[in-house]
């Protein structure tokens, strides 16, 4: 629980807390008392965790002020709000010296940072590869599976699209009923005449002839055909 702002004693801070804090004036302003007293506890906490370096937690939090200005919405959770104080926590490897990826002894790049940046960087290569690789291999897969463009293709793609009778719709081909037509021997020729004017001989069918049997037989299968298709129809 938050004390009462009367109740609080004058706030006094170290030199080297003051020599961090005087570097955010503007979040230290934004604050209440009770807010400025746990930022300096914040602070003071992160020099002794770099063993009193003072410069050291005053250029981390200079630099992250700088770059984060214009998004700090909450002054004392951005100093020192635990899990929230982005201002002052330090960032890097498990290595007291790092400091975001820099060792602040040697003076240059945290070995240990950049074997787990490269590891990182390789496995994200092979999660890359692996996926490209999966992509490949399905294609392959779809294209062995879909049908060659050879003639056999062609034939079936044909039996696919079956062609129907000029003369009885819907009626695929080989027409049935157009078969016993084609399957009747013909006459050579038979001579026809109209009014008595003779006319030049034609050939026609067989059945075509006055009361022929096989003429008769055909006209009943017709019927029955016809027959059989109305009843179909009507289901």
């Amino acid at each position: 629980m938050k004390p009462k702002t009367g109740a609080l004693p004058p706030m006094t801070v170290s030199a080297e807390v003051h020599q961090v804090l005087r570097l955010v004036p503007d979040l230290v302003n934004r604050m209440n008392r009770w807010q400025q007293r746990e930022a300096a506890r914040a602070v003071g906490q992160a020099i002794r965790e770099v063993g009193g370096d003072v410069e050291r937690v005053a250029q981390r939090l200079e630099r992250r002020y700088v770059l984060e200005r214009d998004e700090i919405r909450d002054p004392y959770a951005w100093l020192a709000a635990p899990g929230r104080n982005r201002g002052l926590v330090r960032r890097g490897c498990h290595l007291p010296t790092c400091e975001s990826g820099t060792d602040v002894e040697l003076g240059g790049e945290c070995q240990t940072c950049a074997y787990h940046v490269e590891g990182a960087q390789h496995r994200h290569a092979k999660r890359r590869q692996a996926a490209r690789d999966q992509v490949l291999a399905e294609a392959r897969t779809t294209s062995a599976l879909a049908p060659a463009d050879t003639p056999d293709h062609a034939d079936q793609a044909e039996e696919q699209h079956p062609a129907y009778c000029d003369r009885h719709l819907r009626t695929v081909l080989p027409c049935g009923l157009c078969a016993p037509l084609m399957d009747q021997p013909v006459l050579p020729e038979v001579p026809r005449a109209i009014d008595g004017a003779e006319l030049p001989p034609v050939t026609v069918p067989a059945w075509m002839t006055e009361d022929n049997s096989e003429g008769i037989a055909f006209r009943e299968q017709l019927a029955a055909r016809r027959r059989e298709r109305e009843l179909v129809g009507s289901r």
